[in-house]
């Protein structure tokens, strides 16, 4: 079999053993058998731990991010979702794949102060380096590697409440406890410069901060399928957009099929599921009424398209350090760092929403979709 980076032809035909191989995960073989985590591990995670539950873990062949072939684990129980993603990225690898690009990994604390005085906001400009200072030093880690406290904002809600806002940079890890800790040891401070009274100090999963985009060019060629040819599929293509872009009830399914190439890779790395998908519908309703997460449009024999959603993705901390098969996996699949993960679910995302457009447009979601959730009923009888 020919292969080439991960561009492996026919990969989804193969049995099990030869993917494994054919992925460089041949070593961790036992950890995918058992899914890397057992009930003892799990107590320590969780509480009232009485065993665990598997999903099925994918590699999805084909990606190329930013100039390097990748194999993109996923893991989820939905039929079609995999397929879709190796499907997209096989278009778009036509064109030289996908194109990310990341934000400074800044994670944002927000704390509340009820009736602060009326120059509050004067005093809070009058003291801003002087504030940061008083947070330096307290996560020395993070600190010695670029990170840590880099700005603070505010803004009012009403004249009896306003929100500041912590803006630190976590490098490789999401950040949540770090930045609740600066929170928290700065509501005091706050409370006797502004003569208020601070009520709750936490993150916000809004990530305004901290992002990414990624780009993609998909040739028409690709979408001819049926009765259309690649001209016709594209414009019809491009009704979808529209249709999604103009009508919140289409675009909250338009997302829904982003998410799952997103939420797929961030399942199969331990990633903070409930916070990704919080974010990235926050993203949708950034303009006061919810809207798609891509955008498209048809330039020459392509049609380009763009994602951006939230960046909370992490290498360090969490479940990523405490699930052994979670962080095994993302060193051999060379997922070293927080941006380059973001840019590599990202890519999945947009992966997906392609194929789901292209097939929306032309033959319709039952066929393809309804074949594999037979194909996985079948496997039950």
């Amino acid at each position: 079999m020919k292969r080439q980076g991960s561009r492996i032809p026919g990969f989804h035909r193969l049995c099990v053993r030869d993917r494994i191989r054919l992925s460089g995960l041949s070593d961790i073989s036992l950890e995918l058998a058992t899914g890397g985590l057992l009930p003892v591990h799990a107590d320590n995670m969780v509480e009232d731990v009485v065993g665990v539950i598997s999903y099925p873990l994918s590699i999805a062949p084909n990606f190329m991010v930013n100039g390097t072939d990748v194999f993109v684990p996923m893991s989820t129980e939905e039929p079609s979702v995999v397929a879709a993603a190796a499907r997209g990225a096989k278009a778009a690898r036509q064109t030289g794949g996908f194109r990310a690009e990341v934000s400074d990994p800044v994670t944002t604390a927000q704390i509340l102060l009820l009736s602060p005085e009326s120059d509050a906001e004067t005093r809070l400009a009058e003291n801003r380096e002087a504030l940061l200072n008083e947070l330096r030093g307290r996560h020395p880690t993070i600190e010695s590697m670029g990170g840590g406290p880099k700005e603070l904002t505010w803004y009012r809600l009403d004249p009896d409440r306003l929100v500041v806002l912590i803006h630190a940079d976590t490098r490789d890890a999401l950040g949540a406890n770090v930045v609740d800790s600066l929170a928290e040891a700065l509501a005091p401070r706050l409370e006797s410069l502004t003569g208020a009274d601070a009520i709750g100090a936490i993150i916000t999963n809004a990530m305004p901060e901290r992002k990414v985009t990624v780009r993609a060019s998909f040739p028409v060629d690709s979408l001819a399928r049926g009765e259309y040819s690649p001209q016709e599929a594209a414009q019809r293509f491009l009704h979808m957009a529209s249709w999604a872009k103009d009508d919140p009830m289409r675009a909250v399914t338009h997302n829904k099929g982003i998410m799952n190439g997103v939420v797929a890779v961030a399942m199969a790395t331990g990633q903070d599921i409930r916070a990704l998908e919080a974010g990235a519908h926050f993203m949708a309703s950034g303009n006061g009424r919810y809207g798609p997460l891509s955008s498209w449009h048809l330039d020459g024999d392509v049609l380009a398209g763009t994602l951006t959603i939230p960046h909370t993705f992490a290498t360090v901390g969490g479940m990523v350090s405490r699930h052994s098969l979670a962080g095994v996996l993302m060193k051999k699949l060379n997922m070293d760092s927080s941006d380059r993960l973001a840019s590599i679910a990202a890519s999945a995302g947009l992966a997906c929403n392609f194929s789901a457009l292209s097939v929306l447009a032309t033959e319709g979601i039952q066929k393809g979709h309804m074949r594999l959730h037979r194909r996985a009923e079948k496997s039950q009888d």
